[in-house]
């Protein structure tokens, strides 16, 4: 049962670090393509 238990903790943070790294990655990638429209914009208007 102790084995189990530990199992189950386990899975539990780990789909919760995973999440929150999807997360964080999908934030960034959001950021990086508003600065790179932003710069597209700034050499257009040059």
């Amino acid at each position: 049962p102790n084995f189990q238990y530990i199992l189950c903790v386990f899975s539990s943070v780990r789909s919760i670090l995973t999440y929150v790294l999807i997360e964080k990655s999908l934030n960034i990638q959001k950021k990086i393509l508003k600065i790179v429209k932003i710069s597209k914009n700034e050499k257009i208007k040059k």
